[in-house]
């Protein structure tokens, strides 16, 4: 788990969240959890407690993720875009991070073989 930004365009307003990318697995989609802070992913006690992330972007359904210059990036950090088929997210990641991030969801959002 790692610490990004999202950046609504519309409003110019930069929000940290945490999140975690989940691979495909037998009962589940690949996806993007995020988070409204660090310990929010962390499983304590019962399996059966419901999740509290704050939002869910399923991988399969990105068109496009791709590296982006935007004006108002986050100090230290570059952007990149995320695209479904009805919506674009715009998030950035620390300048160190970023191919990483980048490079994981294209993994999981476009698996080859």
């Amino acid at each position: 788990m790692s610490a990004i930004y999202i950046v609504y365009i519309k409003v110019i307003l930069v929000k940290l969240v945490w999140c975690v990318a989940v691979a495909e697995g037998r009962r589940s989609v690949s996806r993007l959890e995020l988070y409204e802070n660090k310990h929010s992913s962390i499983k304590q006690g019962s399996s059966k407690r419901k999740p509290d992330y704050k939002q869910v972007i399923r991988l399969r359904e990105c068109i496009r993720i791709s590296e982006r210059e935007i004006a108002d990036c986050p100090k230290d950090c570059a952007a990149f875009y995320l695209e479904t088929s009805d919506k674009l997210y715009v998030f950035a990641a620390q300048h160190s991070e970023l191919k990483g991030w980048i490079k994981s969801l294209c993994e999981q959002a476009f698996p080859v073989g």
